[in-house]
């Protein structure tokens, strides 16, 4: 009987202690992911090495997607594309299939991180809709009031000044269409109102032209927007090459979003209309006729001799006063402005004094 309830006692401390281990185990397993190597650590976001990227179609681009904690338990990243008809995407390789836009999302752990990706149009063309040309002067010469003249990523040259007598709009791929010009002619001349220049970038390769502009404007409502303009002028030089010259009286205009470089002035205004948002160098900077008001606004400016001039205008009356002047200089990130109708100087939304 003794060695009976001696068997029994060693049973049940066995038992006792299988349990308590058994139980220990648990709480120790409580926090290990579904494997059992460890604790759960999940995703608090995601990023990618570019926001925004443009291609040529049949290019391709690698991302390269960073999800964070370093240490998290599932770092598996899927892609998409908002449009595959214009960019692809597979592991982080995009390709350009057709011009446009889409927007490519690489996803981990409820996460998300977007690129934009800007298709270009094939090289060198001049279109509208789906018909070609092989001249900007065609095109122009073609078109009807409301068409779209796209002109594609490349470099063109003007000889002569082009006409656009219709109510058009230009369309260039900013940054990649390119329209040079030796010539001492005005490139376009706006014959028509409600005419739109945008993303293309004008380049005088010389400095021959007693009076030239890029763009002339003869009609009201002329909109430009996110171009380009440079030329070869330094201070100093006798030429007057500008980007835009507007003729007396043509008002309604907008300038936003250009860069203007190394030309005498970005624009001589005679006409009431809206500045804003540009960058201009090393010119003599935005001269306004004295009689007429112009709204300028968040423009910046670097090593101008003077960023805007106000003028006299033949005897015409002067509506400009001290006051404005601050308020141009305070409005456009402490522009210099020389108001000469009143032999003023403002600088940093202060008179200058000295």
């Amino acid at each position: 009987m003794k060695k009976f309830f001696s068997s029994f006692a060693l049973l049940l401390v066995t038992f006792c202690l299988f349990a308590a281990a058994a139980c220990g185990g648990d709480d120790k397993d409580k926090d290990k992911d579904q494997s059992g190597q460890g604790s759960v650590v999940t995703v608090t976001g995601i990023s990618l090495d570019k926001t925004e990227t443009t291609l040529k179609i049949g290019e391709t681009v690698k991302l390269t997607a960073s999800v964070s904690p370093d240490n998290a338990t599932d770092k598996t990243v899927t892609w998409n594309s908002s449009d595959a008809a214009v960019a692809t995407v597979k592991d982080g390789t995009v390709t350009a299939v057709h011009s446009g836009k889409a927007t490519v999302t690489a996803s981990s752990g409820g996460k998300s991180a977007t690129c934009t990706v800007n298709v270009l149009r094939p090289s060198d063309t001049i279109s509208i809709g789906e018909k070609k040309f092989e001249t900007l002067g065609a095109a122009v010469g073609a078109s009807k009031d409301g068409d779209v003249i796209d002109i594609s990523n490349g470099k063109y040259t003007v000889s002569e000044s082009v006409r656009l007598d219709k109510r058009v709009t230009l369309r260039g791929e900013a940054g990649y269409t390119v329209i040079e010009t030796a010539s001492s002619d005005n490139v376009l001349t706006i014959a028509a109102e409600g005419v739109t220049v945008e993303g293309v970038t004008f380049t005088k390769t010389n400095k021959d032209g007693a009076s030239f502009s890029f763009l002339h404007a003869e009609k009201n409502g002329l909109t430009v927007k996110n171009c380009t303009f440079t030329g070869k002028y330094e201070d100093g030089d006798n030429e007057v090459t500008r980007a835009m010259v507007f003729n007396a009286g043509v008002s309604g205009y907008t300038i936003e979003g250009n860069t203007v470089k190394n030309l005498r002035q970005p624009a001589y205004l005679e006409g009431n209309g809206t500045v804003k948002n540009n960058t201009v160098e090393n010119t003599r900077g935005f001269v306004v006729c004295c009689n007429f008001k112009v709204t300028f606004e968040g423009n910046s400016f670097k090593n101008n001799a003077a960023d805007i001039a106000v003028i006299e205008n033949g005897g015409a009356e002067n509506v400009y006063t001290e006051q404005d002047g601050v308020k141009l200089s305070a409005d456009n990130n402490g522009a210099y402005v020389d108001l000469q109708p009143l032999g003023i100087k403002i600088k940093d939304g202060k008179k200058v004094t000295a």
